[in-house]
């Protein structure tokens, strides 16, 4: 938004969201494991025939294609460890006079794995973190100089941490020979 105020001073106020998502994956452990699917595709019958009385006459079938998922493995523990964080930024930017900007920064750091020690179970289990805080800032320019009059923050408005936020685990058939 661009006005002027007293019909001279020009004053642009910017209202923004600047957002990211940052994630990181590796991987522990040994697993010996097939994923995929089965494909079974069958393009049909398509052929031409020639006869005395009818000339070329093409035949056509119709195709068919069937995919079954396949999940097996047999033996081994493998990890995923994965790290999730979102960073969000409400801003909001008086040119050449003030700034306020509102962070929040939920992040899920979890572990995610195949174990036989733990009677052949897919657990999944993760933590939560949120935190918000926010900040600001006061300042002018004079002459092509920056002063600065004040600046608060950051400081922390809410902040919530739980362990094991996730811990769930499910139950996977018995081995099966890859």
């Amino acid at each position: 938004m661009s006005f002027k105020v007293a019909k001279i001073v020009p004053v642009d106020i910017t209202i923004g969201m600047p957002t990211s998502l940052d994630y990181a994956f590796s991987w522990d452990g040994e697993l010996d494991a097939v994923a995929g699917a089965d494909l079974d595709i069958d393009l049909g019958d398509h052929f031409v025939t020639l006869t005395q009385d009818e000339g070329f006459v093409t035949h056509n079938t119709s195709s068919q294609v069937t995919v079954t998922p396949v999940l097996a493995w047999n033996r081994g523990d493998a990890n995923m460890n994965a790290q999730l964080d979102l960073n969000s930024e409400f801003q909001v930017d008086i040119d050449k006079v003030m700034w306020y900007h509102l962070h929040m920064h939920p992040s899920f750091p979890a572990k995610i794995g195949f174990s036989h020690e733990n009677q052949d179970q897919f657990c999944a289990v993760g933590d939560a973190d949120f935190l918000v805080h926010h900040e600001a800032d006061v300042h002018f320019t004079l002459f092509g100089e920056e002063h600065d009059v004040y600046h608060f923050g950051p400081k922390d408005l809410y902040h919530y941490h739980k362990d094991q936020a996730l811990n769930h685990c499910i139950p996977v058939g018995a081995e099966v020979e890859v």
